[in-house]
């Protein structure tokens, strides 16, 4: 697809005054040896009349300017990146895929150009699937390097307030990190439909994400920012999932 695209989010979609246009180039081919490819390209150009997305921090003013909800006009945001998929059969019952993508999302406010809040570069996936009889169970492992975060700076300003700003433009990555997600699902035959019985959990390795940065200090420390340390603020969540699909 290619053109001009309908906006349906965002404070102008309904006046028509937020508007994207958007690309995308997929491959599907057959690689030998029982391998099975894809390849895809994409690109987006969205322009918001009004954006929302940056709160508590001023840096146009400094860490000691007005701080509180900040509001651009006629932002652009560009997304593009390409994606890649290799899949097999392992065996009479064991299907395995690896896939990676890599991609960049940026957001021009017109005097400064940032990282997106969803700017993640690098994702690297593997599932296996093993179907026995009606009951299919699989697995998914993923790494993916860091989205850019906010981080919390300190600064002690003339009129003797201490601040603590999040500002976008200093943000920081944080490492890369990596989980494994696991499926069980049973199939039943009704009637001519199926009804798809299955159990998730994911982040089944208890693995821990960083989600922001925090600052940590002494008010009564002197100096400028001698008692500011950052830390990362990180989420332990496993998901247990039960669900249900009827297909018809």
């Amino acid at each position: 697809m290619i053109g001009s695209l309908p906006m349906t989010d965002g404070a102008g979609s309904l006046a028509g005054m937020n508007r994207a246009t958007a690309a995308q180039l997929s491959l599907v081919t057959p690689l030998g040896a029982g391998l099975q490819g894809s390849f895809a390209a994409y690109y987006r150009d969205t322009h918001y009349a009004v954006d929302f997305g940056l709160a508590d921090t001023s840096f146009r003013g400094g860490l000691c300017g007005d701080h509180g909800v900040l509001v651009y006009r006629n932002v652009e945001t560009t997304a593009l990146g390409v994606e890649a998929m290799i899949r097999r059969d392992l065996g009479r019952a064991v299907t395995g895929w690896l896939s990676y993508s890599l991609g960049r999302i940026e957001r021009d406010l017109g005097f400064v150009q940032l990282p997106s809040d969803f700017d993640q570069r690098h994702t690297l996936s593997a599932t296996a699937q093993w179907r026995s009889g009606s009951w299919l169970f699989g697995a998914t492992g993923q790494v993916h390097t860091g989205r850019p975060l906010p981080y919390r700076q300190i600064a002690h300003c003339a009129n003797g307030v201490t601040t603590d700003v999040a500002n976008p433009v200093l943000s920081r990555r944080p490492p890369t990190s990596w989980r494994l997600d696991l499926r069980a699902e049973r199939t039943f035959e009704l009637a001519g439909s199926q009804l798809r019985i299955y159990a998730e959990l994911q982040n089944a390795t208890f693995a821990r994400e960083v989600l922001s940065y925090d600052a940590v200090y002494d008010p009564n420390a002197p100096g400028d920012m001698t008692s500011f340390r950052g830390t990362p603020n990180t989420l332990l969540l496993p998901l247990p999932i039960i669900g249900a699909e009827l297909v018809l």
